[in-house]
Parts: C-alpha cells; sequence; structure tokens
C-alpha cells in the first residue's frame, strides 16, 4: 500500500532504518515498533517499506520512491544500525542536507573517532563493519575498537554497534597491541587517527 502524507497539522516524519541483508520478520518488526512509538508521539509516520513498489523490485528503484518518500517530511528517525546501511546512511545525509530535523533511536557512538579514522585512512564506518578483509580495513577495525573500548565501550557493545560476533571484537581487541609494536605500518596508522583525535576535541 503505497504511502503519502495526509494534509495535517502534525509534524511528518520519516523512519530510515537498514533492510538489506536482514530477515523480513526482523526489519519488518523493527520498523513498526518505530512507527508505533512515533505515532503515540503525535507524529504522521512515513515508513518506507510501504513506498508501493513489490518487495523484488530493485535497491535503486525503492532507494528513489524512498527518497520521494523523504522529501515530502519534516523530520527523520534514524533507527538502531543505521550506519551499517549504504541506503539508510545516504538518507540521512539527504535529511541533514535538507535542513530536516534528525531523531536517533540510539545516539551514534564516537562520531569524532569514526570521522578521524575516515580522515586518516579513507575508510568509512560502513566499510569497518563489513567483512572486508583490505589492509587498511582491518587496520581501522582494530583501531576502531581499541579507542570505543578506551572510551569505555565493552566488547559487547562495540559488537552491537558493528554487527560483529563478540569474539570477533575481542580478537581485534587483542591484535591492537602486537600490530602496534611490531607493524610499523599499522602504527602510523594509529598514531595519525590518534593525532587527529585530539586535534578535534580540542577545537
Amino acid at each position: 500500500m503505497e504511502q503519502t502524507p495526509a494534509t495535517t497539522p502534525k509534524p511528518t516524519i520519516y523512519i530510515s532504518g537498514g533492510i538489506s541483508g536482514r530477515p523480513p520478520q526482523e526489519y519488518n518488526a523493527h520498523f513498526a515498533s518505530a512507527a508505533t512509538r512515533l505515532k503515540a508521539q503525535g507524529y504522521e509516520v512515513i515508513n518506507p517499506l510501504y513506498n508501493g513498489l513489490p518487495e523484488d523490485a530493485s535497491w535503486h528503484q525503492h532507494m528513489r520512491a524512498d527518497i520521494r518518500l523523504l522529501t515530502y517530511c519534516h523530520e527523520i528517525y534514524m533507527l538502531a544500525g543505521w550506519e551499517r546501511s549504504t541506503g539508510a546512511s545516504a538518507e540521512h545525509a539527504l535529511a541533514i542536507a535538507l535542513g530536516m530535523a534528525v531523531h536517533y533511536e540510539q545516539p551514534p557512538r564516537h562520531p569524532e573517532l569514526k570521522h578521524a579514522i575516515q580522515t586518516a585512512l579513507g575508510v568509512t564506518f560502513r566499510d569497518i563493519c563489513r567483512r572486508g578483509r583490505k589492509r587498511a580495513i582491518v587496520y581501522a577495525r582494530f583501531i576502531y575498537c581499541h579507542f570505543a573500548a578506551l572510551a569505555g565501550d565493552t566488547a559487547t557493545t562495540i559488537a552491537q554497534e558493528l554487527g560483529h560476533k563478540h569474539s570477533n571484537i575481542c580478537y581485534y581487541l587483542r591484535q591492537y597491541d602486537p600490530e602496534f609494536k611490531y607493524n610499523r605500518e599499522f602504527r602510523n596508522a594509529a598514531r595519525a587517527v590518534s593525532d587527529l583525535l585530539k586535534i578535534i576535541q580540542t577545537v
């Protein structure tokens, strides 16, 4: 069933979150739960799962339809895990560019660290979350986990944010010190991130 916002004094909010790679029952429940909460807060809710297209339409077709719905709205609500999604990240960037109010189910963690890693290594947070094994991505993953842990995050918290297994996070954390000690390339990358963090945090 296609949605178009009704003429209403209620603020209109768009729900954005990851869909690809998740089982339908999981993302349907996630979006539906958010819609219920937002409606209770007085919003007119736009759920992109009802964009009028069949489920087997291409990703690009869904994105075009979803962006059309987004541009009708006043605000956007980012579901937990949105940073791992290419589509939701694009919607987030567009919402900011359009001057929309942005709300988060869970506030993004360590934005300065993510920015420092992307600036120093050219690796986005989505790259860190993916299963890629390119050297720069692996280094970025170790560095992110290390600095997140220094900031007080547990391995469980980091695993939930990255969408990785707890055992993998423990491995990334263990690898940081030997890589820093014996791998000059890694040590230079870690120091570059650390130096940028110091600059960002003092601005």
